[in-house]
C-alpha cells in the first residue's frame, strides 16, 4: 500500500500535470512526474523495474486536468498489480489511453461549460451587492468542486483501480452540468435584472 505522505505528494504533484505540456505528448511528462512520488515507493525494491514503470508513463496523455486525478489513482493501483505479478506491464498504459478521451469531454462539459459558469455569475451577482466579496465566493465556489475531484478521485481510483470508471459513471457529471447550466443562467437573470433596476450603493 501506498503512504498516506505519497499520496499528498501524488495530489499536490497532479496541479502541475499541465507544467510541461508539449505538443508531442501533451500532459504525458505532467502525468509522469504527478505519479513518480508513488512509483518510486511501489517499486523501492527494485529499482529497474521502477525506471521501466517512469518510462511507460512518459507516453502521450491529454484529458481535462482535473479528471486525470481518478486516472493517477487508478495508475497506481494497477502498478502495484504489475510488481506482484497480478497484470501485464502495459496495464495502467492501455487503461489511460481507453478513459482519457471520455474523460477528457467529460472534465471540459462540467468543469469548463458548467462550473466556470455558475461561479462567474455567483461571484458577480455577490461582487454586485457586497464588493470585493465577489471574487472571494467565485473561488470558493469553483475551487470546491475542482479540489473535491482532484483530492477524491485520487482516492477513490487508488481505491478502485479500474473500478473507478464505474464511479465516475455514477456520480452522472452530464446530468449535473445541465443543472449547473441552468442555475447559472438563473442566477444570470436575477444579475441582469439587479443591474437593470440599479445596484445598492456600496460605497
Amino acid at each position: 500500500m501506498v503512504s498516506r505522505s505519497t499520496i499528498l505528494r501524488v495530489f499536490l504533484g497532479s496541479f502541475f500535470i499541465q507544467a510541461a505540456w508539449s505538443f508531442e505528448k501533451m500532459q504525458g511528462l505532467g502525468f509522469a512526474s504527478a505519479i513518480y512520488p508513488a512509483l518510486r515507493e511501489i517499486y523501492v525494491d527494485d529499482e529497474e523495474a521502477g525506471k521501466d514503470a517512469v518510462k511507460r508513463h512518459l507516453v502521450y496523455y491529454n484529458a481535462h486536468p482535473y479528471m486525470a486525478s481518478p486516472v493517477i489513482g487508478a495508475s497506481m493501483r494497477l502498478e502495484e498489480k504489475v510488481r506482484d505479478k497480478g497484470c501485464a506491464k502495459q496495464a495502467a498504459a492501455d487503461f489511460k489511453k481507453k478513459v482519457m478521451g471520455p474523460y477528457g469531454a467529460i472534465g471540459d462539459s462540467f468543469f469548463w461549460s458548467a462550473i466556470r459558469p455558475l461561479a462567474s455569475c455567483i461571484g458577480a451577482l455577490t461582487a454586485l451587492f457586497w464588493g470585493m466579496w465577489g471574487p472571494v465566493i467565485f473561488l470558493v465556489v469553483y475551487n470546491s468542486f475542482h479540489l473535491w475531484m482532484r483530492w477524491h478521485g485520487l482516492k477513490q481510483g487508488y481505491l478502485l483501480g479500474e473500478g473507478v470508471v464505474g464511479y465516475i459513471k455514477g456520480l452522472n457529471l452530464p446530468y449535473w452540468s445541465l443543472k449547473a447550466r441552468y442555475a447559472a443562467s438563473a442566477v444570470l437573470g436575477v444579475l441582469l435584472a439587479s443591474i437593470v433596476a440599479g445596484p445598492p450603493d456600496i460605497a
